[in-house]
């Protein structure tokens, strides 16, 4: 069964004219389409599409898609290729990040942590001797 989201999906893709729909899908929306939020949706997408299709935009020529073609591929062809040099510092720049990252490590492994252990207030009292408990000597 279609649901809100597929419906909204299919009517963006073949229209708000539901004539226009596959047939297997157009009958899965129809229930749908009686629905306040369909009609809503479909008024909507109806003025939209009615607004695309009163604008006036000259379809392209092809001399300007070839144009456009042409100035896509050489900004392709203009942009900097890979060359060893470019790679080599790539693969330093990796090396000495991945070098940092093991020193921070180990620096960390060694010397512990950087804040300093939380209090345990029980140890702290018992240690103390503030604190006496039966049959613990205290």
């Amino acid at each position: 069964m279609m649901g809100k989201e597929e419906f909204r999906e299919t009517a963006m893709i073949y229209g708000a004219d539901l004539t226009r729909w596959p047939a297997g899908l157009r009958a899965e929306a129809t229930p749908l389409a009686a629905e306040p939020w369909a009609v809503a949706w479909l008024a909507e997408l109806a003025d939209l599409e009615a607004d695309l299709a009163a604008a006036d935009v000259d379809a392209p020529t092809p001399d300007r898609v070839g144009r456009a073609i042409a100035g896509t591929l050489d900004r392709i062809a203009a942009r900097p290729r890979l060359s060893l040099g470019r790679l080599v510092a790539w693969a330093v720049a990796g090396a000495g990040g991945l070098a940092a990252s093991a020193a921070f490590g180990m620096i960390l492994a060694l010397h512990g942590p950087l804040a300093p252990p939380a209090l345990d207030p029980i140890a702290f009292v018992i240690e103390a001797g503030d604190l006496a408990l039966p049959g613990l000597g205290g």
